[in-house]
């Protein structure tokens, strides 16, 4: 009867696995970043969606320009700053494009437009 050696796992062999190891699991910490940053966008979005009704729930009808002048710039805690545009349009009517913003220099504007 003879023993058989069993054959050991060389150095090489070792390194190829940490290095398959290393992409995947460096892979799945990025896939999740991405999906945190991108869950963290949605959220904002929203947020600045619901101060742009709370600002246009202000506006009492019928508008006028008068009314828009005087509209909020900031939400009753200075969190959001609102720009607008209200251009006249046919039959006394205005277009207001509102961008909701939260100040910050890197950050992008939620814009929203309605007809008053």
């Amino acid at each position: 009867m003879s023993i058989k050696k069993r054959a050991g796992q060389t150095l090489v062999e070792i390194l190829v696995a940490l290095s398959v190891l290393e992409v995947v699991v460096l892979t799945s910490i990025e896939a999740f970043g991405t999906v945190f940053a991108a869950e963290l966008q949605i959220q904002e979005r929203a947020h600045k969606a619901s101060y742009a009704e709370w600002w246009f729930n202000r506006l009492e009808l019928p508008v006028s320009r008068a009314d828009i002048d005087a509209a909020p710039r900031t939400d009753e805690y200075g969190k959001m700053r609102f720009e607008w545009d209200a251009v006249p349009g046919n039959y006394d009517t205005f277009y207001v494009t509102l961008r909701v913003s939260n100040g910050s220099g890197t950050d992008t504007p939620f814009t929203i437009s309605r007809v008053y």
